[in-house]
Formats: C-alpha cells, structure tokens, sequence
C-alpha cells in the first residue's frame, strides 16, 4: 500500500469518527451530564454530576439543554419537574431504595444537588448544613 492511500485511508477513518462524534453530541441534551433514570410518576431524573457542573456559570447551559430536552420529550411534565445529581451512578436513587445502614454515609456523599423546576430552585449539597447553598434559575425555554 503506498503512503497515499494509507493517509487517505486514516483520514476517511478520522472524518467518520468525527461525524458520529458530533451525531452522538446532538443526540445527548445533558452536555457533560449523564442521565442515569428517570422517575416518570414523580417527574425526576437522576443525574450523574461533578460538583463544577452545578456551579452557577455551567449550570446555565445545561439546565438550558435539560429543560428544552423535557419541553420536548415530557411535554405532560410542564413546569413540575425535578433533578437529583449524584457524583456516583450506583447512588442514583431514592434514600428510602438503599441499606441505609451500610451505604447511607456514602449514599449522603454522592448526592451533591437537587433541582426544583416548580420554585427555579438550585440546592447544592443538600444534605450538608455547612455547605448547603440555593441559587435561583429558570430554564429558557418555554413550556
């Protein structure tokens, strides 16, 4: 095979990893949020998160692409819906859904955020007197 052909192979290869790349971006609303379930009945997804994802500036975009995904996707949900991020996706549950006795610290750990659509209300470590903290933020988009 001569070197031409081998680079115009690599860069067909390079070109097609970048296009599914970019289909895989559009098709994920969370942009660097990983959705790990969701509770239909109580209008909540849980989310997998680092705590710098929850910070103001960042937030904005993704709550931005969360509340256009549940505009469109979970029309029935409105306005009354909720988030709850957890650093860990084997946490990513109700308190009342795990061993409180052998995983309720590590439990109390992962979950660092919880979102309320109804009241715009953002509450960092919610769970954590000491840290705890509220911001307000309304998604752009109509519903």
């Amino acid at each position: 095979m001569n070197t031409n052909f081998k680079a115009a192979v690599v860069l067909v290869a390079i070109l097609i990893g970048a296009q599914a790349g970019k289909s895989q971006e559009r098709a994920q609303p969370y942009r660097g949020l990983e959705p790990i379930r969701e509770d239909a009945r109580a209008k909540r997804l849980f989310v997998c998160a680092e705590s710098k994802d929850l910070a103001k500036a960042a937030f904005r975009r993704r709550l931005d692409d969360i509340g256009s995904y549940i505009a469109n996707q979970r029309k029935d949900w409105g306005k009354d819906w909720s988030l709850s991020f957890f650093t860990e996706s084997r946490y990513a549950h109700y308190k009342d859904e795990i061993d409180m006795k052998t995983e309720g610290d590590a439990w109390a750990a992962a979950y660092i955020g919880e979102y309320d659509r109804r009241t715009a209300t953002m509450t960092l470590y919610p769970l954590d007197p000491k840290r705890m903290r509220r911001y307000k933020m309304v998604p752009h988009v109509s519903q």
